[in-house]
């Protein structure tokens, strides 16, 4: 063997480790998934308003989540109509009282959130409950202790829900967004249907259900997780 083959080779051994690391890099799989560049999270306080067992309706509530690469965001998230609504009438004359809660799992997506002027995706879903009380001649304020206080005040209904929404979102500050934009409450029968009180009707989940309008802050922070390149 010359000695120009003898470096020959020598250089295609030590090129070989490159050439394999080059390929590693470069394997195309069916499923890719990001690098994890930036972790943060994101506090939002919301409130919600729409159309409730056929009245005007706010929610107060908001959301607690875990974000990835700034775009990516799940946690959990609660709304509640306080103590209650009052004069409802689910096609009734009867006048009724009515508080609503859910919660659960949520996910969102934001769309270029390095942007000024973005947009979100976010998805709910989880279980929610619905209870009734009929407003007393003797005592009309529903807020005196004794209404919706412990089992067998009212009826009461669980439900299952699913939220799709789109907001429209703002960043004010380096860490404060505002965002506004509108979801869809769909409910489902979770299979609980308490009645305690035969002459109060109770909300179909036809009337749980209805287009939403939110706006919220949302309080927001992320740091880097990998390390720059020294070289």
């Amino acid at each position: 063997m010359t000695k120009r083959s003898i470096v020959l080779l020598l250089l295609i051994l030590a090129a070989n480790p490159l050439l394999a690391q080059n390929n590693k890099d470069s394997v195309e799989t069916v499923f890719q998934f990001p690098r994890i560049n930036t972790l943060g999270f994101r506090i939002s306080p919301e409130l919600q308003t729409g159309n409730l067992g056929g009245k005007f309706s706010m929610f107060y509530g908001g959301s607690a989540m875990l974000t990835l690469n700034r775009s990516i965001s799940i946690g959990v998230a609660a709304f509640t109509t306080g103590r209650n609504i009052q004069d409802h009438r689910f096609g009734t004359p009867n006048r009724d009282n009515l508080n609503v809660h859910y919660g659960g799992l949520r996910v969102e997506y934001a769309l270029n959130p390095q942007k000024k002027f973005h947009l979100t995706f976010p998805l709910l879903v989880g279980l929610g409950m619905a209870r009734t009380d009929t407003t007393s001649s003797i005592q009309p304020n529903p807020f005196v202790r004794g209404r919706f206080d412990g089992p067998g005040s009212g009826n009461s209904r669980s439900f299952l829900v699913i939220q799709p929404g789109v907001h429209a979102e703002i960043n004010l500050l380096p860490h404060l967004n505002l965002f506004a934009g509108v979801s869809y409450r769909i409910v489902g029968d979770a299979g609980h249907n308490r009645i305690n009180l035969p002459a109060v009707d109770s909300p179909t989940l036809g009337q749980l259900q209805g287009l939403t309008v939110s706006a919220g802050l949302r309080l927001r922070y992320d740091f880097n997780v990998r390390r720059k390149n020294s070289h």
